[in-house]
């Protein structure tokens, strides 16, 4: 039982219960001939001084409002996830005009794309998919309407690219390519236009997988639009270009080659991406411009099915995301605006051999069809794409309300909307300061707007602190992870404990800090705190240029609009159901919000590394809509009795919840169910290396199959599960050039070799990266030029270093600036990483140069770089050895790892 002290009336010195001289109470101009009122306010029950108020007015038991708030979010939960999971009715021939676009004819594209196996650039099955595209466009191309001409192009290109990936940890690196292919198709009036709109997609895929989400879905879906808009009745007054391009994971390669060497590139005016972090679910539009906001009225104006974020533009390209797309080309190297799309749900499947067509539901690719093709009829029409007049500079903020609609506004709209929000917010408490400064004191009213701030600040301290403190628990327990699966473990492990802390602190304030405030006053003191502080983050957010600050936007004009209409109605602001009409659209919008983030990033987790807990970054997630809903509906603390009751009661389920993470297979990360999949991640890569001298001679040799986790377990499950595969196993080293390991990838500092193991294998068989130095070139007295020639497997890696006193200056890759990519220690000095690929004969050769500068105390004609040399074998009959099958037969059924072989060469030049 609570004390009685907690519901004793507010003395008259301090808080007057007087309705002319209460300071937190709003005077309605009918009632007491002040004007409409600024906000709403309480008039608190009273009785005489010191009498407990519960023997006047009897207060309800806290279980029954906390019970209708749950019921009340858990069918906002119910409804966001119903709502996401909902699709159109996918349409056939039986049911659909030949110009209405058939999920039908998608789905036998993406049965054919999948069936051919991993797409890796450089196979065999790469290319049989560019035949399979080839014909099915000239089948479009017998069928189409007269009044549309198709031209079709295969184009073969070379170059090369720098990618800056500071914002995750790699640094930067250099991509080379050479002979790679793209299927472009333009369709165009007869009386052929002189601008287009883009629209790509990549029929390459990863590794292993058959890349049905990632990305095949979305080259059936072009295929079957290219036919829909064919057959139909449509005008165009510009192009539309159909980009399939081979060699998107080869980090954005062939887009590159299109857009900075074809001639039909310098005719794009705008562009539509469209790639996948998943398989099936709602696409999502996630990123524009740069600028132009007339792309994304367009797509509001076109699509049927709306569904787009400036949210996650703004968390996109802040590189925080271990991901990019040739969006990120489109708009570098070509200065073109444009939009991506991407599908983002079940990332479990992304780059694995479940990327399977049966995980895209039904309707789904029927969703994503019709809203790009009504898209591209829109932008192929507008005289927009040739002068966007007003709409070229600006940005917008754009934001859909769970799919139903779009609300979409330009920054210098939401600029001057914030800033009149905020200025009316704190203009009215600066009136009601002014108004109550006679009768309360200036310095009393202050003292209470004060608390009212700092209360609900506290308030979000104390539920980031409770999920931390949970982060921190599942890591001591080596229980991370444990909602990688079990997705409901994030209820009780983040959500309930964040929840009764809260509820908790501000018991605790009910009874030690404001013991003699009346309940309503106290809960309208926190209705006025907590529109002040979101009036701040507002301010800070317009202050920053982020256009999501849409969000505070709505957490305070929303309750200022319904807490003026409710108490202008005759609701008393004390009420349960006055809270929850006033917190209602900014918790839908913020649980909508986290569940399409959490549902995106939970699966991410697995892929991460095993530098940093991914609890932190889920359980902050988990808080966000917590720190939103809260705080409108706490003020039932102070309004009923035994919430210690409730607090148990809440701990109890918690308990409950942790012991069953703790203790039972529901807190197992990983699952092998072939329903619904979500393995642990890892890489086995065969070596073979070979360490050679400045003379030449091989000075050591060594084989392994090398294991490598993906996740913050890293291989810690494994020993557990399958002690046996360790019996030989050894942790890796990091000895030589970029840790003398064959990293396909720029990984070193998201996978530490030294938390990774060597199994011993046999030496493989299979062709090597060929390096012939030729002559050096004395540029001058103290620089040289070292020419190569090189020969090798369809994909290389090329890692450098530097000897002392030498430093690179220039080379032929890619932009020919030297970058340096991020290491770890024991590595010192600047170290650069190239990656090449190639999809021509197996004896193709590349010739390239390095530019070195040597101090004046340095022989030019002693070692200058050390240079590694690693061959990967992605595809064909030497992908996968004996040893790595005999591996993965002791593996367990959750596990599931992506495997090749590779040679590593490393040379002193």
């Amino acid at each position: 039982m609570e004390s009685d002290a907690a519901d004793v009336d507010v003395r008259r010195r301090n808080f007057p219960n007087n309705a002319d001289q209460n300071p937190l109470r709003s005077r309605l101009g009918a009632n007491e001939g002040q004007g409409a009122n600024d906000f709403h306010d309480a008039q608190p029950s009273s009785g005489p001084r010191g009498q407990n108020r519960r023997s006047i007015v009897g207060k309800p038991r806290a279980s029954k409002a906390y019970v209708a708030i749950g019921i009340v979010y858990l069918c906002i939960g119910v409804f966001v996830h119903h709502r996401m999971n909902s699709y159109p009715i996918p349409k056939c021939w039986k049911n659909s005009e030949s110009f209405e676009f058939r999920e039908e004819n998608a789905r036998a594209h993406l049965d054919e794309l999948t069936g051919l196996g991993p797409r890796v650039s450089g196979s065999d099955a790469n290319m049989k998919a560019e035949e399979y595209i080839l014909q099915m466009i000239a089948s479009i191309q017998r069928s189409k309407k007269s009044h549309f001409k198709m031209t079709v192009d295969v184009q073969v290109t070379s170059g090369g690219l720098t990618l800056d990936f500071n914002n995750v940890g790699i640094g930067e690196f250099t991509s080379v390519y050479q002979d790679l292919r793209n299927v472009i198709v333009k369709v165009s009036p007869v009386s052929e236009a002189n601008n287009s709109v883009l629209v790509n997609c990549h029929y390459d895929s990863v590794i292993d997988s058959p890349g049905a989400g990632d990305d095949a879905a979305s080259c059936a879906v072009m295929l079957e639009m290219m036919r829909a808009l064919t057959q139909g009745e449509l005008v165009l007054l510009h192009n539309i270009v159909f980009l399939f391009n081979s060699a998107e994971e080869n980090i954005l390669q062939t887009s590159h080659g299109f857009i900075t060497q074809h001639p039909w590139a310098p005719s794009i005016k705008a562009f539509v991406n469209l790639d996948s972090a998943g398989a099936g679910g709602w696409e999502i539009v996630f990123q524009t411009g740069p600028e132009h906001p007339w792309l994304i009225k367009a797509y509001i104006e076109s699509a049927p099915y709306p569904h787009a974020s400036v949210i996650g533009q703004e968390i996109f390209q802040t590189g925080l995301i271990p991901s990019d797309t040739d969006f990120r080309i489109f708009r570098d190297y070509g200065n073109i605006p444009g939009i991506d799309i991407a599908h983002i749900k079940n990332g479990y499947v992304y780059h694995t051999r479940n990327d399977l067509p049966r995980f895209i539901p039904p309707g789904c690719m029927q969703r994503g069809g019709e809203n790009v093709l009504s898209l591209l009829k829109t932008l192929s029409t507008s005289m927009k794409l040739v002068d966007p007049g007003a709409d070229k500079h600006g940005s917008m903020v754009f934001f859909d309300f769970l799919g139903f609609f779009m609300v979409a506004y330009p920054k210098r709209i939401a600029m001057l909307l914030n800033w009149t929000t905020v200025i009316y917010v704190y203009i009215a408490f600066v009136k009601r300061l002014l108004r109550d400064r006679s009768s309360a004191g200036m310095g009393s009213v202050l003292k209470m707007m004060l608390w009212s701030v700092l209360s609900i600040l506290a308030t979000w301290v104390v539920i980031v602190l409770a999920t931390l403190a949970m982060a921190l628990t599942l890591t001591l327990c080596q229980r991370n992870l444990a909602y990688y699966t079990h997705n409901l473990n994030i209820i009780w492990l983040f959500v309930l404990p964040s929840t009764s802390a809260a509820i908790g602190f501000h018991l605790f304030l009910k009874k030690k800090v404001f013991p003699q405030v009346s309940a309503a006053s106290m809960v309208v003191m926190l209705q006025n705190g907590n529109l002040m502080l979101w009036s701040l983050v507002l301010a800070l957010a317009t202050l920053g240029g982020l256009m999501s600050s849409y969000l505070p936007l709505v957490f305070v004009l929303w309750p200022v609009i319904c807490y003026t209409v409710l108490d202008l109605l005759g609701f008393k602001p004390t009420g349960v159901l006055f809270n929850l009409v006033g917190g209602l659209v900014p918790s839908v919008l913020i649980v909508y919000l986290s569940y399409t983030l959490l549902m995106f990033l939970i699966p991410i987790m697995g892929r991460v590394g095993m530098e940093a807990s991914p609890d932190v970054l889920v359980g902050l997630l988990c808080a966000l809509p917590v720190i939103v809903c809260l705080p409108y509906q706490v003020g039932f603390v102070y309004t009923h009795h035994h919430v210690g009751r409730v607090i148990s009661t809440t701990m109890a389920v918690i308990l409950l919840g942790l012991c069953a993470v703790l203790f039972t297979s529901a807190g197992f990360p990983y699952s092998s169910s072939p329903l619904d999949a979500s393995p642990q991640r890892a890489m086995f890569v065969h070596y073979d290396r070979k360490f050679h001298s400045y003379e030449g001679g091989v000075v050591q040799t060594d084989a392994n199959v090398w294991y490598k986790p993906l996740d913050f377990h890293g291989g810690r499950l494994l020993e557990i599960y399958s002690p046996s595969i360790f019996s030989n196993a050894k942790k890796a080293s990091c000895d030589g050039v970029y840790c003398g390991r064959p990293y396909l990838y720029p990984f070193l500092p998201l996978v530490n070799p030294r938390k990774t193991y060597d199994f011993p294998a046999s030496s493989l068989n299979v062709t090597r990266v060929e390096v012939v130095k030729e002559e050096r070139q004395r540029l001058s007295d103290d620089k040289v030029r070292l020419n190569f020639s090189m020969t090798g497997p369809s994909h290389v890696t090329i890692f450098i270093s530097e000897l002392p006193k030498v430093k690179v200056t220039e080379w032929t890759f890619g932009e020919k600036v030297p970058v340096e990519v991020h290491t770890i220690p024991p590595i010192h000095g600047p170290t650069f990483f190239i990656y090449y690929s190639h999809a021509g004969p197996p004896n193709t050769t590349w010739h390239f140069s390095l530019d070195v500068q040597v101090k004046p105390e340095k022989d030019l004609n002693s070692p200058l770089i050390t240079m590694g040399f690693a061959g990967h074998h992605l595809h064909g009959p030497n992908q996968i050895t004996e040893d790595v099958k005999r591996l993965e037969n002791l593996l367990p059924p959750w596990m599931m790892a992506v495997r090749w072989s590779a040679t590593y060469d490393q040379f002193v030049f």
